[in-house]
Order: C-alpha cells, then sequence, then structure tokens
C-alpha cells in the first residue's frame, strides 16, 4: 500500500508520483488496480464537511495519479477508521469531487461496520466506482484489553452485516475484485481461519443468491 499524503503541495505530488509508479509495477505484475490507503484525517469521526479541503486534495491527487499512470489503471483507497476516507459521506463527497471513473474505493465491509455506516449504500449508487469489495470481520466490542476500536476476525464470528452486502451483488459477484481479509487472528492459525471463510462466504452467497 502506498502512504497517502496531501498536507502540501510537494507532499500531494510525491503521493502523485508514488501511485503512478505503484501502477506501472502492478501493470507488470498482471493487475490494474492500485490499493493506497485513504489518508490520516486529524482525528477520527469528523464529519465529511469538516474534511472537505481533504477530501478534495485526495481527489486531486488521485486524479492526476491516474491520468499519469498506464491506461486502464484504477486507484481504490482502502476506506479505513481514521482516514480521510472513512465514512459513505466522505466517499459520495469524494465521488462529487472528481467524476474520474478509473478514481474508486476498496469497501471495506470491517470499517464501515466499526463506523456503523451503511456501506451497502454505495454498492445500490455507486457500484461503477467500488472496483474492490474487502470481506472483513470485525467486533463491535471489542475483546478486554484491546484499547483500539478496531478488532479484525474471521469472517462470520463478528458483526458485520455481510448479507446486506451480499444481497445487492449479482450473483456471479459483479465486476469487483473481492478480498477475504482480517488482522486479529494469529499467523499459525491464518491458513485455516480463511479457509473457513472463503466457505462462510460460499455459504452466505448460496442463501443470498
Amino acid at each position: 500500500q502506498a502512504l497517502m499524503k496531501v498536507g502540501d503541495e510537494a507532499e500531494m505530488a510525491g503521493t502523485i508520483d508514488g501511485l503512478s509508479d505503484l501502477a506501472k509495477w502492478g501493470e507488470v505484475l498482471g493487475t490494474n488496480i492500485v490499493l493506497p490507503n485513504a489518508g490520516a484525517a486529524p482525528q477520527p469521526q469528523m464529519p465529511a464537511a469538516q474534511k472537505r479541503e481533504l477530501i478534495e486534495r485526495v481527489a486531486t491527487v488521485l486524479t492526476e495519479a491516474v491520468h499519469a499512470s498506464p491506461a486502464g489503471t484504477r486507484i481504490a483507497p482502502d476506506i479505513h477508521y481514521g482516514g480521510i476516507l472513512e465514512t459513505v459521506a466522505d466517499c459520495e463527497e469524494l465521488f462529487r469531487l472528481t467524476s474520474e471513473p478509473r478514481v474508486g474505493i476498496a469497501l471495506n465491509i470491517g470499517h464501515m461496520t466499526t463506523l456503523h455506516q451503511e456501506g451497502w449504500r454505495l454498492i445500490e449508487d455507486h457500484a461503477d466506482r467500488v472496483p474492490v469489495i474487502a470481506w472483513k470481520d470485525h467486533l463491535l466490542q471489542p475483546p478486554a484489553g484491546h484499547t483500539h476500536p478496531i478488532y479484525s476476525v474471521e469472517l462470520g464470528t463478528g458483526d458485520s452485516p455481510f448479507a446486506e452486502y451480499a444481497r445487492r451483488l449479482p450473483a456471479d459477484g459483479g465486476p469487483h475484485l473481492h478480498l477475504i481479509t482480517f488482522e486479529h487472528v494469529p499467523l499459525e492459525q491464518k491458513k485455516d481461519s480463511l479457509g473457513r471463510s472463503l466457505q462462510y462466504l460460499q455459504k452466505l452467497w448460496a442463501q443470498t443468491h
């Protein structure tokens, strides 16, 4: 992932160069999607109106980076708690500020869950701007001793309302790249956890479609 820095013109220029370089490496590796992070907001859960200038800078950076990248490149920041792009409203503001269709988002379901966001609205209203869907499960109440609000677990063991997303997608998954991701699973358990997560998602899909 490339770090999204937009604090001043120098940082913006560096971010544009970094993203376009990643796109060129991606082309060599056979992918046309770049997934940077969403930058860091001054504090979590700021209203979109208070971040408008930052979102505008992100929109500018992403648009210019796409134009400096190989043809067909799509750039989709990972929507994240504490990010400049954090909520449904933030994403809608991004889409309003740049109509460039190759600028989109990676819809991170886990972070939508933690933030109590109806992230499926972005599939309903802006499916063409959501090239990536990250199936991620978060607990709304992290375990004792975990002081950060983000706690990511195996799919189907947390609080993410996956059915709300699945039912808004076509049976074939649509033109999206689908990822299964989690963080707070011990390394030695991740292989088995990924297998169970895939099975959970396949069962959900069968029930939904």
